[in-house]
This record gives structure tokens, C-alpha cells and sequence, in this order.
């Protein structure tokens, strides 16, 4: 088994897929050959060999109708398939209809997914994904997924080897065990947010050094930032969860975007599913306030505990959160957080942490942390 490709991008609001033209040129390159786009739509697929199906005449489509009955009546084998469907329209649970889109491709043909799920298709359709981006939309939109699906050959069926990605860390079986370091960062620094890339590296390597079915908390996570890094490099049986009101601070610049509670945790999940395409256990997440979060933990039950809340203005509540959290860690856990030396956003947490922690250490970038005797 391999893990695909995966970034993350960008992209303005969206009324039409392809009205962002960065996206257009991501799906474009993608095409191959003959390429049937079954729900067209108003933009054309510049410099691609397109047949055109839409149920709207004004777009100008070489089939006017349904895509299904388009299925049903072509003859004609295509090497790409483009399926960016009405959310409302997605197949998961219509045998049928993906039954006829995989008959449609040519061998070795792929079908691209603009969905809201990581696959639509599946090995159950004789698919394997080669290829996986998250695209972020501006204006509150929901993030979704441009998945390459490319159809099994036989040969691949019968259990030829495939051939290695650099990235991928397969062990003897070929159980995904991780992601690559430097993949995990480029997906995190892409990932809106604060944390710089080597307070990233040093999450990353702080989650690579867990054991087995360790646990590790995240306190204020907005968009997955700084918890990709602990997700992407923690063995795959570590559980991780995420703590946040998904309220935003009252003096945040960016406070209209994060009181969207249902749209930021939309990334959250984005990621979560994203993860649990490369054999990680995704992320829990516990909308409310970080004390309260910690009720749902047993003493001596976590091994990392991150605090990464917006603490400005606000020396008692990281006070309060390092007296709820410290005793849920285990001996040698590890509390630590960022901020530390950011007189701007930090609201007193050096002093804070320098009279309850005395002995703690400091990391890269304005990393801080203590590790539990």
C-alpha cells in the first residue's frame, strides 16, 4: 500500500469550481488523454481534449442531459474522467452510477474527484488513489478534496510491485507507518496560522519520539496548524485530540473568520479525514474551554499536553490551564506551548510559567516546555 501525493492550497470563494484559475490549472494538469467531464459547467478545461456533459443547454455541453443517461448510451472509452458533481449529488452510495463511470475508462484511466470526501470511488471500484490536495476556499466556504483515482490494472490486481515513493515509509509489510518529516512540514506551513516552521519541527519530533498509544492534547487549534505536525509524525495508534471553543479572542484581528465555529472545525475534520487516509487515527475534538476539556482525561492518563490557546492580555488563564492539565500527564509527559518571549500576544506567560514551572526548558522559536518528574 501507498500513501498518495498530498498537498494543500489555496483558493478564492468559489461560485464555480474552476472560477479559481490556480484551481482550473490543478485539475488541467491532472488530465490525460480524452477527457469526459460529466458535470461540465460553465468553465471550459482549457488546453484538454473535452467532451462536455451538463444538464444546462447554456453552457454549451456536447451532451445535453443527465450525466447518468449519458453512462448509460456511451459507447466510447475515456482516459480521464472528471466527476465534480452538486454536493448534493455525490455517489457514495450509488453502485450503480459508479459502476458505469468506471466501465467508461480506458485501463489505467483516472477519474478526478472535486468532493467533500477523500474518495468517492475506492478500491471496492477497482480504484486506488495516486494523488490527494485540500483546498481551503476564502469567504466561509468549506474546504473539500481533488482526489486522482486511477483505475487497477490486472497486473496490479494480481500483486506486482509498485513502484516506491520517496516520501512513503512503508514497514516490512507494507503497513503505513508515517509520512515523511519534510512532507509533514510542507502540509503544515501551508495550513493558516502562527507557529513558525521550526516550532513545526519541533512538534513534529516531539510527537515522533511517542510511544505506542500515547495521547497528545491540543489546546486552541483553529485550523490545524501546529496539531498537523504532532497528527503526521505520532505512531499511528496515538490518539490525539484538539480542545477549542472554535470562538476566536475578543481582540483577534481575524475574530469574523473564527466565530465561524462550524467552518473553522470543517478544516479540523479536513485534516482528521486526511490523516486517516494515511493509516493515522484522525483527531478528537472537544469544542469548549480548555479547563473544562481537562475533565475528560484521568490523572496521569496524557503524554503531551500543547498549549497553544490565545493567551494575551491573559496571565490567570494559562495559570488555570497549566494547574487543569499538569496532573493529567503522566511521569515524564511533557506541557509545553509557544508564545514564550512574544510580548505582544504572550499577556504575562513568561512569568507565569517561570514561577509555577521554574524548571521548565526553552525550544526553538518561542517553544516552552516541562517535562513531568
Amino acid at each position: 500500500m501507498e500513501i498518495p501525493p498530498i498537498h494543500y492550497m489555496q483558493a478564492r470563494s468559489l461560485k464555480n469550481t474552476f472560477d479559481d484559475p490556480d484551481l482550473a490549472k490543478l485539475v488541467t494538469s491532472m488530465c490525460e488523454g480524452k477527457t469526459l467531464n460529466l458535470f461540465a459547467g460553465r468553465n471550459r478545461l482549457q488546453g484538454v481534449d473535452e467532451f462536455r456533459v451538463d444538464l444546462s443547454e447554456e453552457f454549451g455541453p456536447d451532451y445535453h442531459g443527465y450525466a447518468e443517461d449519458f453512462l448509460i448510451q456511451n459507447k466510447e472509452k475515456f482516459n480521464t474522467i472528471v466527476y465534480d458533481a452538486p454536493w448534493e449529488n455525490h455517489i457514495r452510495d450509488n453502485r450503480r452510477q459508479k459502476d458505469l463511470i468506471v466501465e467508461a475508462l480506458e485501463e489505467d484511466g483516472r477519474i478526478i474527484c472535486i468532493s467533500r470526501f477523500t474518495t468517492e470511488f475506492g478500491e471496492h471500484s477497482g480504484m486506488e488513489i495516486v494523488d490527494l490536495t485540500l483546498v481551503d476556499p476564502e469567504g466561509g466556504q468549506r474546504p473539500f478534496y481533488v482526489t486522482v483515482e486511477q483505475k487497477v490494472s490486472s497486473s496490479k490486481a494480481m500483486g506486482v510491485a509498485r513502484p516506491a515513493i520517496a516520501v512513503n515509509q512503508l514497514d516490512e509489510t507494507g503497513t503505513i507507518t508515517t509520512i515523511s518529516k519534510k512532507e509533514a512540514l510542507q502540509l503544515s506551513v501551508s495550513i493558516q496560522g502562527w507557529c513558525t516552521r521550526e516550532e513545526l519541527s519541533w512538534i513534529y519530533d516531539r510527537a515522533s519520539a511517542l510511544v505506542q498509544n500515547s495521547i497528545w492534547v491540543e489546546l486552541g487549534t483553529w485550523k490545524g496548524r501546529s496539531i498537523c505536525p504532532a497528527l503526521m509524525g505520532a505512531p499511528d495508534s496515538c490518539q490525539v485530540f484538539s480542545v477549542d471553543t472554535l470562538a476566536g479572542h475578543p481582540k483577534s484581528v481575524t475574530r469574523r473568520e473564527a466565530s465561524y465555529g462550524w467552518w473553522v472545525l470543517d478544516h479540523v475534520h479536513a485534516l482528521s479525514k486526511l490523516s486517516m487516509t494515511l493509516g493515522k487515527g484522525g483527531i478528537s475534538c472537544l469544542r469548549q474551554e480548555s479547563v473544562a476539556g481537562a475533565t475528560h482525561f484521568r490523572d496521569g492518563q496524557l503524554d503531551v499536553v500543547y498549549l497553544d490557546r490565545d493567551y494575551r492580555d491573559e496571565g490567570e488563564a494559562i495559570a488555570l490551564d497549566v494547574a487543569a492539565w499538569g496532573p493529567k500527564l503522566k511521569s515524564g509527559g511533557t506541557l509545553c506551548g509557544r508564545n514564550y518571549g512574544i510580548p505582544f500576544s504572550s499577556g504575562g506567560l513568561e512569568n507565569v510559567i517561570d514561577d509555577l514551572l521554574p524548571d521548565r526548558e526553552l525550544g526553538p522559536g518561542s517553544i516552552w516546555y516541562w517535562n513531568k518528574h
